[in-house]
């Protein structure tokens, strides 16, 4: 009777270890959405020596190869649209403006991340990731790469 008690126990020890692992692997995927928005933030805060949004994005390590290739789609067709005003708005926070004290992220899912600008209540951008080879990255962000 006793060894199977300690089966059990063992049993419910190990799916615990294994929903342990995916909560942390889940929260591993959200802090890539911080990290990439707040450095996109950290970025935007240079001023004069920012890169161009497009050159931030093919450069960036978080950001997925699909997320890179819409982003690219989406600002060289609006400037071959307008060459002179292209988007009209950053992508990224699909807004002009922008919280320069950055985001903060309050999800658990990695489908649907809403990033909560500090300081601005009303402000957010809705992000997801996704793992690429076993890596986590950003998979869409603001109006890039959404499917709604």
């Amino acid at each position: 009777m006793a060894a199977c008690q300690d089966k059990e126990v063992n049993k419910l020890n190990n799916n615990d270890n294994r929903q342990e692992d995916t909560l942390s692997d889940t929260s591993k995927g959200i802090s890539v959405a911080e990290k990439f928005i707040n450095d996109y933030v950290a970025n935007c805060n240079k001023t004069n020596e920012a890169a161009p949004t497009l050159e931030w994005i093919v450069a960036n390590p978080y950001a997925s190869p699909e997320f890179k290739q819409a982003a690219k789609k989406l600002i060289e067709d609006a400037y071959h649209d307008d060459p002179e005003m292209g988007l009209g708005f950053d992508p990224i926070f699909n807004a002009q403006d922008y919280p320069e004290e950055g985001f903060i992220i309050n999800s658990r899912e990695p489908s649907k991340i809403i990033a909560k600008a500090k300081g601005m209540e009303n402000f957010t951008v809705p992000m997801s990731v996704t793992k690429v080879d076993g890596k986590w990255m950003v998979n869409s962000c603001g109006v890039i790469n959404r499917h709604n």
